[in-house]
């Protein structure tokens, strides 16, 4: 099955090469569409043997996705923004997708890479480029017949009975890490389409979505909750739209009514990742730690980062660091491994605690973990049996 890349940008030049090297070989092909770049983005994509077509920019973000996939030529279409990168590690992951039958589409997971530390849901990372960052999901690989619908935050128009599943890739973004003024130059023009298309069609609760997230993200809680509630008006099931607004309350100072959202929310969709989580680490802020530790569990399960790293935090608090260091793990949250390697140096004298980690180890695959464990553990108690499982270890990861 062939696959083509297919963007729009302008003016992209700084972010551009990294994202076209990033997959440039597991694609068939890159369709540019450039909607009026005056940099080099359009000899960048070229040299990267890309096909750019020129598209007139007409306030509609649909109308130019949907143009470079007109334009596309694969089996199945991979949606990209400059501003964002497939790690190499995720590369095969990316055209195994593409081999099942029966699928429609793929949900991607993208961490959005911030500085900003009060986002809800932000998690720590080892990458140099940011402090943290925050996970969205949304459908970025699909077969080639899906158009893009909506002017601002364009959606994929999905319909009953199509197969979408979650991708085991991560898309990198970031775009939030680009100076202020660029960010709030993206935004109002977000803002004004949003306001546009509220104007000719007030009956759909996308666009007060889409214009409620903006006043969200500018930390304005009034305008947010109030274009927020009339999404929900529209779209009453619409959980993703009641998350968001339990998302404004908790920022704005109202606390106990975003845990009531949430539980809400949960009420309706027992598996929902982005509640369960939220209301876990907000239990985890009040100090309820075991029921935390109840929401935070099946999202942690899914491998959602804050979940796990909250899961984490609260293992520390209670001196288990053994279990903290396998959600640390799990999470990759590289840093924080090497930490409580040391502290487990010093904590766990018995050979039995450690044996148990290691063995957890195994169970998840992390043969270099259960190395490291098994060490320790013989340095505390010398023994043959041990040693035998070291030496299989060893072999599993040379």
């Amino acid at each position: 099955m062939s696959i083509s890349l297919c963007m729009i940008v302008k003016d992209e030049e700084a972010s551009l090469p990294r994202c076209l090297d990033s997959v440039k070989r597991v694609v068939d092909e890159i369709i540019i569409a450039d909607t009026g770049s005056k940099d080099k983005s359009a000899s960048i994509a070229k040299a990267a043997g890309a096909k750019v077509i020129q598209v007139a920019w007409n306030n509609d973000f649909s109308a130019a996705r949907n143009a470079a996939i007109q334009a596309a030529k694969g089996d199945w279409i991979l949606v990209l923004d400059a501003d964002e990168y497939i790690h190499p590690d995720d590369q095969k992951n990316l055209l195994e997708c593409t081999q099942k039958k029966g699928v429609d589409g793929y949900l991607v997971p993208i961490n959005n890479y911030t500085n900003d530390e009060a986002i809800v849901g932000f998690a720590s990372t080892d990458n140099l480029e940011a402090k943290g960052f925050f996970r969205t999901e949304i459908i970025r690989l699909f077969r080639k017949g899906i158009r893009f619908t909506g002017a601002v935050h364009e959606l994929l128009a999905i319909t009953e009975g199509m197969v979408i599943l979650k991708a085991p890739i991560i898309i990198h973004h970031t775009g939030y890490l680009k100076g202020q003024d660029m960010i709030e130059q993206k935004r109002e023009l977000y803002l004004k389409l949003g306001i546009k298309q509220i104007e000719e069609q007030p009956g759909n609760p996308k666009p007060f979505f889409d214009v409620g997230k903006i006043h969200l993200h500018r930390r304005e809680y009034g305008l947010a909750k109030e274009f927020l509630e009339k999404a929900a008006m529209r779209d009453p099931a619409n959980l993703k739209v009641l998350c968001t607004l339990a998302e404004v309350e908790y920022l704005s100072g109202d606390p106990a009514k975003a845990k009531k959202i949430y539980q809400q929310v949960i009420q309706k969709n027992p598996e929902s990742d982005t509640a369960l989580t939220n209301l876990g680490v907000m239990y985890f802020q009040d100090k309820e730690f075991e029921k935390a530790i109840q929401h935070l569990r099946k999202p942690a399960e899914k491998g959602i980062p804050a979940a796990l790293m909250n899961l984490a935090l609260i293992c520390v608090k209670q001196k288990e660091y053994g279990k903290a260091f396998l959600y640390y793990r799990k999470g990759s949250f590289q840093e924080k491994v090497e930490k409580l390697r040391d502290i487990l140096k010093n904590k766990y004298n018995d050979a039995k605690s450690l044996q148990t980690i290691a063995h957890q180890c195994v169970k998840n695959k992390q043969f270099a973990d259960a190395v490291f464990f098994l060490e320790l553990a013989i340095e505390q108690e010398p023994n043959e049996k041990i040693e035998v499982l070291l030496k299989k270890y060893k072999e599993q990861i040379s």
